[in-house]
């Protein structure tokens, strides 16, 4: 009998054990996150949408120039409308991803 008991209070001290780690991960995961939050909207973005700007800025320029010399320049019109709507998505990420994502 006194090794039910036992066994009844180990299995108690466990499920106990169980609830504070996943409280312990809980809280881990929203310091993580209220740390990493301003790190990717002031950092990581600013620095996807330089690329892109500067992405942009030689497909305007290859196109003007195709223009210029008389050459088709209608080849270079999609991948423009590209870089503009992936401009605005990542701009506009910070007020709407972190909504998706769950936090």
């Amino acid at each position: 009998m006194n090794n039910f008991f036992t066994s009844l209070l180990n299995e108690v001290n466990t499920v106990a054990l169980d609830v504070n780690v996943v409280g312990g991960l809980q809280q881990a995961k929203e310091k993580f996150i209220e740390q990493i939050k301003p790190i990717v909207n002031f950092v990581v973005l600013p620095i996807i949408d330089i690329v892109i700007i500067i992405i942009l800025i030689f497909l305007i320029a290859g196109a003007a120039a195709k223009k210029k010399q008389g050459q088709e320049f209608s080849d270079k019109i999609v991948p423009i409308a590209v870089a503009c709507a992936v401009l605005i998505v990542i701009g506009s990420a910070p007020f709407w991803m972190w909504s998706m994502v769950g936090v």
